[in-house]
């Protein structure tokens, strides 16, 4: 659109839309009278729109959470029940029909179908209770979200496989160990074995592992729990003798300032308007059945999904444990059977009708073999018959996991908790209020009869099969470790005499490094030295690549400006950094010099992590592992990656940096004093809607320049593609979307943050206000008690029987 146009139709929808969106806001002071509530319920929200919910049971408790969820996120809950169900195309016609293809094929309407008998009566009760309140403030509307008005559809009804469907595709897109296959299939059938030998991505040494002891089980500290501990001492004999990204990390009390346990967690995903999570705090005061607990949740499902009770507070981070495999199927020719070992099985072949916006109905004719549903025909540019066999398409009890979380009170039901999760597979810390710390992986993780998981199994064979799962009381663990502190960070688990076998999809260790060099580097640690280092921005492998090129030298001028700012750089990659700038730029200017002539583009963004599906899963697990490969190959003198002998190599230093410059004098500022990061490196907020260029920049937040990339503590990264601002520079990957910091002994004090505000209604208040505080490296107070809510609530809706 004309620019000149463009900015006079933002002029006049911009204040329409605002006021049609606040017509619309939810009411969140008076009296609310809904039909299936059983006491009343008081709901007070603070300055930051975080809704208190007290209730006197826990059904009404869930009940207030669907109304709050509702209030708040009716669009995005209502956008993720079509994506989940692969019914976008229905809104949206044939532009979504691939997406729906492939969830559809993936089936998460057909496992919730499947997974509800298996919840048990409390996560049932909860979710109808859950529903029950979504539907009756529905019920209350007169209008939709402005969204649903721009797209002419409403919403329908709320349903309990609706709240199962989110999960399971929440499940699967945080399960991993597939589409590193096909990047390493692809590259190992272009490149010849010695040179793919030299760019298969593999962990850095020298970082650390999460437990570097192994499994390490020492006892548990009895503080005022010890009758609950004891009384679960069972239940710890059953689990033995004793969790995109994210960081996450407990301090033992005695090595923090104040004697309590500490956990910090920032999970790293999507930053999106409105955000992924949504921050409560809800609590029932029945004394036989009490609760209390606050911290992130997903709209459109109940519970708290990260966060604390009155005892305990837990984090998560992605494993990158192999759960998933690609499998080569060989179907007859009618298409009906598939080969397995020396005998034919049918497939289930199930037909999926697609609704199509403005279309006829798309049938979708499901394959599925026992290993899984064949995705190759949704996939582009698959010429094999591929299923996938992953666990988060298997059973799943998932949601009797996170409600266990939400009820513990000791490390023996946190346990009993996790072992419910059979998938996604997850690094979940831990720390009480007694003084315990703690670490456990989550999901079933397969042993394998043939094969690593490292490329697609040949499924026709009938012996690379998947024989069972890692024993639940073997998984690993770690209870108040010696060393005083645990580290996850999407990095390396276990030693490699672990006897199983987690695969080799770990993130590179950089920001597990950075993070146990900070709290190895003092004596004692506080609340605020877990928020300031999550804030962190220096980049480790930077700093290494400076000490590779410490000799380098050149006479060329233009060469000389950028390997200059490089070479003084301090390795702090803020929003100001000039060096910073130059390492990015240089480094992925090397990259394409080292890799293109022999990969081309298409298999070059494969090795730095490029995703088979742009919506669902836009990286691989390949994703942040080049900084590593490209170290292991300058220091090898013998690569044939590299030119041959010092000055081969030197002439390709000169040329990359040569190009820094030139590539920054265009496109940022000819006085290389500005060429600041901020200015290339900036994030975005997007909502859905922001497709639309004359929409973008009504309902979407930013640019706002950010500091750090995928190595840095704060993790804000660049997907590895040209973006639309034509560099791969702009923050369009993860981020820190949820933090929080607590000192098990001053709940009362902990702190949070989930950008870019609590609510997804335009409009609101809370649409964007906690960009400023997020991007300021600052965090909203949980309140926790009463007095602090007395003292600070901003409006009080009272949910009243009808």
């Amino acid at each position: 659109m004309n620019p000149f146009l463009k900015n006079i139709a933002l002029g006049i929808a911009k204040p329409v839309l605002r006021f049609m969106a606040e017509q619309r806001l939810a009411e969140l002071n008076g009296r609310l009278s809904l039909s299936g509530l059983q006491q009343t319920v008081q709901i007070r929200r603070d300055q930051w729109g975080i809704p208190h919910i007290v209730a006197a049971n826990q059904h009404d408790m869930f009940f207030a959470q669907g109304v709050v969820h509702a209030q708040d996120r009716l669009w995005q809950m209502a956008l993720n029940r079509q994506i989940a169900s692969g019914r976008l195309a229905e809104w949206l016609g044939e532009v979504a029909l691939p997406l729906d293809r492939l969830t559809r094929t993936l089936g998460f309407r057909r496992l919730a179908e499947a997974a509800w008998g298996q919840m048990g009566d409390q996560v049932q009760a909860d979710m109808t209770a859950y529903v029950a309140g979504i539907n009756s403030y529905l019920d209350t509307l007169d209008q939709w979200p402005i969204e649903m008005r721009l797209l002419g559809i409403e919403i329908e009804p709320w349903h309990v496989l609706d709240c199962m469907t989110i999960g399971r595709l929440q499940s699967w897109s945080m399960s991993r160990g597939w589409s590193h296959e096909l990047a390493r299939a692809r590259l190992l059938a272009k490149l010849p074995a010695e040179l793919y030998a030299e760019i298969d991505p593999r962990y850095w040494e020298s970082n650390p592992a999460t437990l570097p002891q192994g499994i390490e089980l020492n006892d548990l500290i009895l503080g005022a729990a010890v009758d609950t501990l004891l009384s679960g001492s069972a239940s710890l004999g059953k689990g033995g003798a004793a969790g995109l990204g994210s960081n996450g990390w407990v301090i033992a009390p005695e090595r923090s300032t104040s004697g309590h346990a500490l956990l910090a967690n920032d999970t790293h995903l999507p930053l999106t308007t409105p955000s992924i999570w949504y921050f409560l705090h809800m609590r029932a005061t029945d004394p036989v059945a009490p609760y209390h607990c606050a911290g992130g949740s997903i709209p459109g499902t109940p519970y708290v999904v990260v966060g604390h009770n009155d005892q305990i507070s837990w984090g998560i981070t992605l494993s990158y444990a192999d759960c998933e495999d690609l499998v080569v199927e060989r179907l007859d020719e009618t298409g009906k059977l598939y080969q397995f070992g020396e005998s034919w099985r049918p497939l289930q072949i199930v037909e999926e009708v697609i609704r199509v916006k403005g279309a006829a109905d798309h049938i979708e004719a499901v394959k599925i073999t026992h290993h899984g549903p064949v995705v190759s025909q949704v996939l582009p540019s698959n010429q094999q018959v591929l299923s996938l066999q992953a666990t988060s398409l298997q059973d799943n009890k998932l949601f009797r996991g996170i409600a266990g979380l939400g009820r513990a009170a000791d490390w023996c039901r946190f346990l009993d908790a996790i072992h419910e999760i059979e998938s996604p597979s997850l690094n979940i810390l831990y720390a009480d209020t007694a003084g315990n710390i703690g670490y456990a992986l989550t999901g079933h993780v397969p042993i394998r009869t043939e094969g690593d998981g490292r490329i697609p199994a040949l499924g026709y064979t009938g012996t690379q099969e998947w024989s069972g799962f890692i024993p639940i009381d073997e998984m690993p663990r770690a209870l108040n470790p010696e060393q005083g502190y645990i580290v996850s960070c999407n990095h390396k688990i276990v030693p490699d005499d672990f006897p199983y076998d987690l695969g080799d999809g770990w993130f590179n260790g950089w920001r597990a490094k950075r993070l146990v060099d900070l709290i190895e580097g003092q004596e004692k640690i506080s609340a605020d030295d877990c928020a300031r280092w999550q804030r962190d921005f220096v980049s480790l492998p930077g700093q290494a690549l400076q000490a590779r090129l410490a000799d380098f030298e050149t006479a060329d001028p233009q060469a000389q400006m950028s390997w200059e700012l490089f070479r003084d750089w301090d390795g702090e990659l803020g929003v100001e950094s000039v060096g910073g700038t130059v390492y990015q730029v240089f480094t992925r200017l090397l990259s394409e010099a080292i890799l293109r002539p022999l990969l081309g583009e298409a298999l070059f963004t494969d090795l730095l992590g490029a995703g088979p599906h742009p919506v669902l899963y836009p990286i691989s697990e390949f994703y942040g592992r080049w900084s590593v490969t490209l170290l292991r190959l300058l220091d090898d003198p013998t690569s044939r990656w590299l030119p041959s002998g010092e000055t081969g190599r030197r002439a390709l230093f000169t040329r990359c940096f040569a190009e820094t410059t030139g590539w920054l004098s265009d496109h940022l500022d000819k006085n290389p004093q500005k060429w600041h990061w901020g200015r290339l490196h900036q994030v975005r907020f997007p909502h859905a809607l922001g497709q639309q260029e004359i929409l973008d920049p009504i309902f979407s937040h930013g640019p706002y320049p950010i500091g750090g990339d995928t190595d840095t503590v704060t993790q804000t990264a660049s997907l590895p593609i040209v973006s639309a601002a034509g560099h791969v520079y702009e923050h369009n990957g993860v981020s820190p979307s949820f933090l929080q910091v607590i000192d098990m002994g001053d709940m009362a004090h902990a702190r949070a943050m989930a950008p870019p505000g609590q609510s997804g209604q335009l409009g609101s208040i809370h649409y964007g206000d906690l960009i400023e505080l997020w991007l300021a490296g600052d965090y909203f107070p949980v309140l926790w008690t009463d007095e602090q809510i007395a003292q600070a609530w901003r409006s009080e809706l009272t949910l009243v029987k009808k």
